[in-house]
């Protein structure tokens, strides 16, 4: 598209309409690429989804809850994105078993106090969409995946273990249990978004909340 005039450059109504046309095809292309990159999650979301299998469990789609032999384990589904939340759960509940934790209550119809700290935790980290390639702290480094592993204090743990749930659910857990989650919860919690302070404090009272 040419816009000249007598003297070979355009007016400023001209260049005016023409900054405006290019902004206009630069939206619609950040638009398209975004609509893109959301798709891919979508879609991986989906992909991980269907392969969710809690050990000894039924998901029953319509209410959210795991019928099991002789219990039904209820688990609330509070967050934007159900499915991403379920493989979370599964990834809890491996880490809780994993190391030695319950993953039920008592009664098998509950998720534990374990199963359920990793998942309000992510929860947190994430807004509640569980999304499992969630990226923040860029001016610390980066933190990744739904329990947001800093690279800049953990740069050993590379950015596809981090997005990993149930790489991610279980490292937490096994630091926690290294920080003393077995005896003191609320500190290993705090620890695992920083120091003793203000900023964690409220962080372990949005974990509760959470749960």
């Amino acid at each position: 598209m040419k816009y000249k005039t007598y003297a070979g450059k355009p007016t400023k109504y001209q260049q005016k309409r023409k900054n405006k046309e290019i902004s206009i095809l630069l939206g619609i292309f950040f638009i398209l690429v975004s609509i893109q990159i959301g798709s891919e999650i979508v879609s991986k979301t989906k992909e991980m989804a269907k392969g969710i299998n809690i050990p000894n469990q039924t998901q029953n789609a319509t209410t959210g809850q795991l019928e099991g032999n002789k219990a039904m384990l209820v688990i609330e589904l509070n967050s934007h994105n159900p499915k991403a939340e379920q493989i979370v759960y599964e990834a809890s509940f491996k880490a809780c078993e994993k190391h030695g934790l319950a993953t039920t209550t008592p009664d098998g119809t509950k998720p534990s106090e374990c199963v359920k700290d990793l998942v309000a935790m992510a929860g947190v980290e994430t807004g509640n969409y569980y999304n499992f390639e969630a990226v923040g702290d860029l001016n610390w480094g980066g933190s990744y995946g739904i329990f947001q592993i800093n690279s800049h204090y953990h740069p050993h743990i590379t950015r596809e273990q981090a997005f990993d749930p149930y790489f991610s659910a279980d490292w937490t857990l096994a630091r926690m249990i290294n920080k003393g989650y077995k005896e003191n919860r609320d500190f290993a919690i705090r620890s695992h978004n920083g120091g003793m302070n203000w900023r964690t404090l409220a962080y372990l009272n949005k974990v509760n909340n959470n749960k």
